[in-house]
């Protein structure tokens, strides 16, 4: 029998857990990496309807927040939105997009969507936590995570 605290042993469950929409591999696996050290649980999809696949299985309440990219194959972020708001309505979790895309009326039509918050590509891991930090500043270590 063991003895002693053993980090590998002692495993946290999740405070919360997150939703990463995006078709770039490398964000969502970047993304993981910080949201883990917040002891955030990422589930990840590729596109719209793999995420839509994902609230379905879970159940949006599941998600604590939603991080969708609004250029992606399949399904883009605003198709998703759309589709989202419309099946979970006030079930759906805050939102944040993540994306280089900038179109003025685009960012208009989101925010009549209900997004939570909006952050540029490429990804800044400082701006992620301090969005995070106005949505749940309940969570510890936002401030020292990424400097590790």
């Amino acid at each position: 029998m063991p003895t002693g605290s053993n980090s590998k042993t002692n495993i946290m469950h999740p405070s919360h857990r997150a939703l990463v929409v995006d078709d770039a591999f490398l964000l969502r696996h970047m993304m993981k990496g910080i949201l883990g050290k917040l002891n955030i649980e990422v589930i990840e999809a590729a596109n719209g309807h793999e995420a839509l696949e994902k609230l379905h299985e879970h159940g949006a309440e599941h998600f604590s927040f939603v991080i969708i990219d609004l250029v992606m194959p399949e399904m883009n972020g605003m198709e998703l939105l759309r589709e989202a708001r419309k099946e979970f309505d006030k079930n759906l979790p805050p939102v944040l997009i993540c994306s280089a895309h900038t179109e003025r009326d685009d960012i208009k039509q989101l925010a009549t969507l209900g997004i939570s918050g909006y952050i540029l590509k490429p990804l800044d891991p400082q701006l992620l936590l301090k969005k995070l930090r106005e949505l749940f500043p309940e969570l510890p270590g936002l401030d020292e995570s990424v400097k590790k």
